[in-house]
């Protein structure tokens, strides 16, 4: 009998499994003492204290688990992450490791629209300071062209 009968979720904990040299011995990849001390943080979300991020998020969840779908954590997500995006992939919990290509592309469509933006921005931004910056030769021009016609005329 084996302890995980789901394969994709079996093969998910194997992917975290390090065989030593001697491939007699085994050990965990991930700290295991910070999960099992935190593990109630990870499950207590949605927080019950209102805490908001305003930037640019990602949600990927697999179209088999109830994570992003359940009403309790659709809500939650639109509270807190008000400008999260939410995109759904076959599989299951373990997306990341069950449909990697999928979630691959989905993470690198995401930072490179983000990317565009806050490039599209800075340009955006350095359009005004040369804007402002042109303006204001512009009336040191004219101020300078005044002052030499007031001297001319004095003189």
């Amino acid at each position: 009998r084996q302890l995980i009968d789901h394969p994709s979720e079996r093969s998910y904990i194997l992917s975290n499994l390090r065989i030593c040299d001697d491939e007699k011995q085994a050990s965990w990849i991930p700290n295991l003492d910070i999960l099992a001390r935190d593990e109630q943080n990870i499950y207590a979300w949605p927080l019950e204290k209102h805490v908001e991020y305003q930037g640019p998020s990602l949600f990927i969840g697999g179209s088999l688990s109830a994570r992003l779908t359940t009403p309790k954590y659709v809500e939650a997500m639109r509270e807190q992450f008000p400008k999260a995006l939410k995109v759904m992939v076959k599989g299951g919990h373990f997306v990341h490791h069950a449909a990697s290509h999928d979630t691959i592309e989905h993470i690198t469509d995401f930072l490179t629209d983000e990317l565009r933006l806050e490039n599209k921005k800075k340009r955006n931004a350095g359009k005004k300071k040369h804007n402002n910056n042109g303006d204001n030769q512009q009336n040191n021009n004219q101020n300078q062209s005044q002052t030499q016609v007031k001297a001319q005329l004095t003189n």
